[in-house]
């Protein structure tokens, strides 16, 4: 097995690190239920930054709870019956469509369904939907993030199409446009995907096949660049995330059939150094990752043996010059 039960030491090759010793437990047992393929963002209701989870896979349920938190370790049930339907695999990004920030959810999956509705929120209790039918195909498991002040659908996985490689932009969550419907890169769902150095990128995957660790780049969503095989095994259910001008990759599920604990960091997209081989926490994938008052967080998700988390684990973020 993979779970690991103490704390390893390590020393760090990358320019920023997370210092592995200060790692802490936020909570190993959090009020929301354990889940994976859950959607973790930060937003502002108008009362403070707070953390928020929305939805998920508890092993039994798919669901359409919504939960905050404004510490990161003390959570509070917002809602447990939203206004879309239970699911996984969904995304969700904090855009402002004119009229002021919300939170918005995008399709996902449920047992019987795969779902194009687009969902939007200022307060995680009032849910709205900007379209139940939108201009892309239903899907899970795709990459969503806001670029160009628009919001963006990558990929993913349709029960009817398969794998997807096309790109989609909204300025308003209600009008959708292709900007591809067959993107460079192969069809891939679980990718990760992220802004960075005024582009988009999309890392890694599973296209059916085989996992990935390839890595793209885009100005347009139109035309995609392969940057590089990265160094750090193929893998799905990662998490991606943007700190203080670095990317940081943690965890996920790679092709030799372990499910990962490292972390590790780029300043370019390009070179990727390993920060940590075994960080404390349990391995994990489809797991959430935020950066929250000034840390670094990563919150349930599931073990090799499937089994669902609902424990956060946080480390501050440090910034190390090199000598």
């Amino acid at each position: 097995m993979c779970i690991r039960d103490r704390t390893y030491t390590f020393t760090p090759t990358a320019t920023e690190v997370i210092y592995g010793n200060t790692w802490q437990i936020g909570n190993l047992t959090a009020s929301f239920s354990a889940r994976s393929n859950h959607i973790l963002l930060s937003y502002n209701d108008g009362t403070g930054e707070k953390l928020w989870i929305i939805g998920g896979n508890d092993g039994t349920n798919f669901l359409n709870d919504v939960w905050n938190s404004s510490n990161g370790t003390d959570w509070n049930a917002v809602t447990l019956n939203a206004g879309f339907v239970g699911r996984e695999g969904h995304t969700g990004v904090v855009f402002n469509d004119g009229t002021g920030n919300k939170m918005w959810v995008i399709g996902g999956h449920d047992l019987s369904n795969y779902y194009n509705d687009v969902w939007y929120s200022n307060n995680g209790v009032d849910w709205y939907a900007a379209t139940q039918n939108a201009g892309f195909s239903p899907r899970y498991g795709h990459v969503s993030f806001v670029y160009n002040n628009q919001i963006w659908v990558i990929g993913g996985y349709n029960g009817s199409s398969g794998f997807l490689s096309d790109v989609w932009y909204s300025n308003n969550g209600v009008d959708w446009y292709a900007a591809t419907q067959n993107a460079e890169f192969s069809k891939r769902y679980d990718a990760s995907g992220f802004v960075f150095n005024n582009k988009m990128w999309i890392v890694g995957g599973y296209n059916g096949t085989v996992f990935l660790n390839d890595v793209w780049s885009s100005v347009d969503g139109i035309t995609w660049t392969k940057e590089i095989d990265a160094p750090f095994t193929r893998r799905a259910g990662h998490a991606l995330l943007v700190i203080n001008d670095k990317i940081y990759l943690v965890a996920g599920f790679d092709a030799t059939n372990v499910v990962k604990s490292d972390i590790w960091v780029s300043s370019d997209g390009i070179i990727w150094n390993i920060v940590n081989a075994y960080a404390p926490f349990p391995p994990r994938y489809a797991h959430s990752c935020a950066f929250f008052n000034n840390r670094l967080w990563v919150i349930a998700g599931a073990d090799e043996g499937n089994n669902r988390k609902n424990d956060i684990w946080l480390a501050p973020i440090h910034i190390s010059e090199p000598t």
